[in-house]
């Protein structure tokens, strides 16, 4: 499966808090906050220009 994020909330690696808060477990350092609730890719993003496939093994 191919995942093509185009806002934060949709990314796998997005954390949501209680409180609405967005992190981001991909960005260095890990757990970054995510300005303007994750509407629009912010530049420190790794994944910006990048792909993301998504593998299940089932066994």
């Amino acid at each position: 499966m191919v995942i093509v994020v185009k806002e934060c909330f949709k990314c796998p690696f997005c954390n949501t808090l209680e409180n609405g808060t967005l992190l981001c477990n991909a960005s260095m350092p890990s757990k970054r906050e995510i300005p303007d609730g994750g509407k629009t890719i912010p530049s420190f993003c790794p994944l910006k220009r990048e792909q993301v496939i998504v593998r299940s093994f089932e066994g």
